[in-house]
């Protein structure tokens, strides 16, 4: 009886058709699983977002507003006002940079459209209202106060370059 096969008998007793599954991380972050399967390994690429890329008029204006509101940290910006990426302790990656023309983007406030909007989820209902007052002393726009919506306490803002925030808490 082989290794493979073995390890399996134990897991699973007698049923070494059974999958085991074992999610692995590989230095670039890439999220790949194991399949034990009779007789041989298979590895499967997992695939999870990398990043989210707004493209925004103004970079420095918006990922000063990231920065100072939803605790996102400066990871890198690139030539003068070129592109900047931040990140928050999760794992969240936000890209700020420019339209591209060649691939025929333009950014909300050329659209003057709202086409999207990010939402921050917090752990507490009294922190929405924490960061709703820090928006109201900072001069953001924002829809209103925090109201009861959708299984949870809400409220949207307006971030510079016409990007639309929800910043919300929902019960457990």
């Amino acid at each position: 009886m082989s290794a493979l096969k073995k390890l399996c008998s134990v897991a699973y007793g007698t049923r070494t058709r059974d999958v085991i599954r074992i999610k692995m991380r590989d230095p670039g972050g890439v999220r790949r699983r194991q399949k034990a399967v009779p007789g041989f390994f298979q590895t499967e690429t997992v695939m999870r977002l990398n990043h989210l890329d707004f493209h925004v008029p103004d970079i420095t204006a918006t990922a000063d507003f990231f920065i100072r509101h939803f605790g996102l940290t400066l990871k890198d910006m690139r030539g003068q006002n070129g592109l900047a990426i931040l990140t928050d302790d999760a794992g969240l990656e936000i890209v700020l940079s420019h339209a591209i023309a060649k691939f025929g983007t333009a950014d909300q406030v050329e659209l003057q459209r709202q086409t999207y909007h990010v939402g921050f989820i917090l752990p507490e209902k009294a922190d929405v209202d924490i960061v709703h007052a820090g928006l109201v002393a900072a001069g953001a726009v924002l829809s209103g106060p925090p109201a009861t919506m959708r299984g949870g306490w809400l409220f949207y803002c307006t971030a510079p370059g016409n990007i639309l925030v929800e910043v919300g808490w929902r019960p457990v």
